[in-house]
């Protein structure tokens, strides 16, 4: 994938139209705000894959960089933490997973005689303490498990499960 094709692939993907489509179904937005959730919602996607790996307070650097200067303080940025904006980034993953899974393979040599191979890997998050209710982990009080379908012929991940940290890998290893 070259740079114009991942541009126009994140810009169909996280369209401006799907964003405050979804968002009016969700009624995510009920007034004006001072902070734009489309800008919102990709700076999330794009803090995803930073230094801190999905940092919310990264994702709140690059969102407030180019709003007004008049004013989005933290709390409004939490203030958009809610179920309903979970929903709306469940629905931008799964317009990702899609356009991902749409795409043919492309295997060569000895792999191109089968339809795909999926890699299946997980990776642990450390999370904060308070969190070890619902996310109980073996060295650390909190964290979870991403466990990640890599596609090797479409050279993406095409799919995702999260579970605790202390949550054995085995129910999450299906294809």
């Amino acid at each position: 994938m070259d740079a114009n094709s991942l541009r126009q692939s994140f810009t169909d993907v996280i369209s401006e139209d799907a964003i405050l489509g979804r968002s009016a179904a969700l009624q995510l937005i009920q007034r004006e705000r001072k902070l734009d959730v489309v800008r919102l919602v990709r700076s999330m996607v794009l803090g995803a894959g930073s230094d801190d790996s999905g940092r919310l307070s990264d994702a709140m650097s690059y969102s407030i960089q180019e709003a007004p200067k008049d004013g989005v303080v933290r709390g409004i940025f939490y203030g958009w933490m809610t179920e309903n904006f979970a929903e709306l980034m469940r629905f931008v993953a799964g317009r990702a997973l899609d356009r991902v899974r749409a795409l043919p393979p492309k295997l060569s040599g000895s792999l191109g005689g089968v339809t795909d191979w999926q890699v299946v890997d997980s990776e642990t998050v450390t999370l904060r303490a308070p969190l070890a209710g619902a996310f109980p982990a073996t060295s650390t009080p909190a964290g979870l498990k991403i466990h990640k379908r890599y596609s090797l012929g479409r050279g993406n991940i095409v799919g995702y499960d999260i579970s605790p940290a202390r949550e054995h890998d085995g129910p999450h290893l299906v294809l």
